[in-house]
């Protein structure tokens, strides 16, 4: 991707990210957005979720203006990795959810809660 390219960025938002939101924000100049936060287990395990995030992704790539990142969050390497390795291959880049300050990622031990010194370890083996 062009650096300079990169100007307007839509930041993902939790459940409201999806196809339409970085449509809009695309045609009032976003150069790069962001999928919602996605599960990685429900990635893996809900087929139905990840035929709907994929088809999503698809139509994204069908209209293509602006590059798509896809955001996934969890504490479980091997998990988060195969999730990545999933739905990579429909978007631009993965992104690992470390900004989340909400009370689910709190309580899932994901996102901001991942930025400790005790879990650096945890997020070294997740890149």
């Amino acid at each position: 991707m062009d650096r300079k390219a990169l100007k307007y960025i839509a930041a993902p938002m939790v459940n409201q990210s999806d196809l339409p939101f970085r449509s809009l924000v695309e045609n009032y100049g976003a150069t790069l957005t962001y999928t919602q936060m996605l599960a990685p287990d429900r990635l893996l395990d809900d087929q139905e979720y990840l035929e709907f995030h994929v088809r999503d992704l698809n139509m994204a790539a069908a209209e293509k203006k602006a590059p798509v990142v896809v955001q996934l969050c969890g504490n479980d390497p091997e998990l988060v990795v195969r999730a990545g390795r999933k739905i990579e291959s429909y978007s631009d880049g993965i992104d690992l959810n470390l900004g989340c300050p909400q009370e689910a990622a709190r309580d899932g031990h994901y996102g901001a809660y991942l930025l400790g010194q005790k879990d650096w370890p945890l997020v070294e083996n997740i890149g």
